[in-house]
């Protein structure tokens, strides 16, 4: 608490963020940060006819294919196995690079390879499904690794500025989940094709990916505020050494309780989000719109992200909780695991062969999700917030990248989960 108003002290003598140009600028990232996962997961229905039986015109939830079946595991598998490659190209050879140049260079290849997939849209792909599921793949992993790569890079930026400055970032990425959601739950409103609602997905986080790439490059080169703070990390080049393993350990000891909490909280999430509450079905299937086309966008994904994005906000907001001991957090953290994962696999998820279905009624399935939902919105944010409270202001910068760095080992070794959970039920 008294190092954090001794530092607030100090930034009151600096330039101010005229506008709060910055301050929106570092949301804006929270929420392309977070895009481009969120929007191949969200764009479910697109998926599903892609990898649909091309045999058959009758559409049953009790019998997709195995691409269908697989298709949310298999990016939550190729998502966090690159994101670790993407951690160790960052820390390992990401000192030899121009931190702007990383940042803008990885947003870069992120549109690119969004074009790409936008393209696959009016191809045919029914011939050749397997390959194309590969390619999807691939195109996932890469753009995952991108994505490693500029958060990295964007905390090392971050860390320089006031503490407040994390928050943003963090409500941002919950916004990310709201609007992706919210834009599947419009496109099937107006009742455009599969196929032109993912185009629309995917044009939009183009325009998004490079409005938010001319947002940066703008306050790097004309926001006083902005430059003040990164003055040293504008002209950061090869000289920049790799940190020592020393220093790694010492990391993860001071922030081992936010370690835990995220290690905790990816449990669950690798488990049971998207990989199973996609295939969630409603307990009126087959009776209207609602049960049909609406009910899992709504419930699997909407309810999901306002959720995510209150339990982010009010966590932000409560800054008096951060004070508290930590080890509270990590133990609220290990007790989700024994009643989130149960509840949800135990909801109407089709197919199954295994287990019994406890909770059939939609009801049921959206009080989980509600406080699955808020607690991991809660959890995340606490998570990242803790850090700045364990470790001293000049160690900050290698608390930051040990943690995503973790993170990603986490998510890379832990991304099977969604599948074994799939072939469980």
């Amino acid at each position: 608490m008294g190092s954090t108003e001794v530092d607030n002290e100090k930034f009151d003598h600096e330039p101010k963020d005229k506008y709060l140009l910055v301050y929106a600028v570092f949301g804006f990232f929270g929420i392309i940060h977070f895009l481009p996962a969120t929007f191949f997961v969200t764009a479910h229905d697109y998926w599903m006819y892609k990898f649909r039986d091309t045999t058959s015109d009758i559409i049953d939830s009790s019998h997709r294919t195995t691409l269908q079946a697989e298709f949310s595991a298999s990016v939550t598998i190729s998502t966090h196995v690159t994101g670790v490659l993407g951690s160790f190209l960052t820390l390992f050879f990401g000192h030899k690079l121009n931190v702007h140049f990383k940042l803008y260079g990885s947003l870069l290849i992120i549109v690119v390879l969004y074009v790409i997939a936008a393209i696959f849209i009016h191809i045919d792909t029914d011939s050749w499904q397997t390959g194309f599921f590969v390619l999807t793949m691939l195109m996932v992993g890469t753009i995952n690794t991108m994505n490693t790569v500029a958060g990295l890079t964007f905390f090392s930026i971050l860390y320089k500025f006031q503490p407040d400055y994390l928050g943003p970032y963090l409500n941002g990425q919950g916004v990310a989940g709201i609007f992706t959601s919210c834009l599947q739950l419009l496109s099937l409103a107006v009742g455009i094709s599969t196929t032109k609602s993912a185009l629309v997905y995917f044009w939009v986080v183009i325009g998004l990916l490079i409005a938010c790439l001319l947002s940066l490059i703008a306050i790097g080169r004309s926001n006083t505020f902005y430059r003040h703070y990164n003055s040293k990390t504008t002209h950061e080049k090869a000289e920049r050494r790799m940190m020592t393993w020393r220093e790694f350990f010492s990391a993860v000891k001071s922030i081992w309780r936010s370690l835990a909490v995220l290690l905790f909280y990816l449990l669950v999430v690798n488990t049971t989000h998207p990989a199973i509450t996609s295939l969630i079905v409603s307990e009126g299937e087959g009776q209207g719109d609602w049960n049909d086309v609406y009910f899992v966008p709504t419930t699997t994904f909407v309810l999901a992200a306002v959720g995510d994005y209150i339990g982010r906000f009010v966590t932000v907001k409560l800054k008096p909780l951060t004070n508290l001991d930590g080890i509270w957090f990590v133990a609220f953290s290990a007790a989700r695991v024994a009643i989130f994962i149960p509840l949800i696999m135990l909801c109407n998820v089709q197919p199954r062969s295994h287990l019994n279905v406890v909770f059939p009624h939609d009801y049921q399935y959206i009080l989980i999700m509600v406080f699955f939902s808020l607690s991991n919105g809660f959890l995340f944010s606490i998570g990242n917030l803790l850090i700045p409270k364990t470790v001293p202001p000049e160690k900050l910068e290698d608390a930051y990248q040990v943690n995503i760095m973790v993170a990603a080992v986490l998510m890379g070794s832990l991304s099977f989960l969604g599948f074994v959970s799939v072939q469980l039920l």
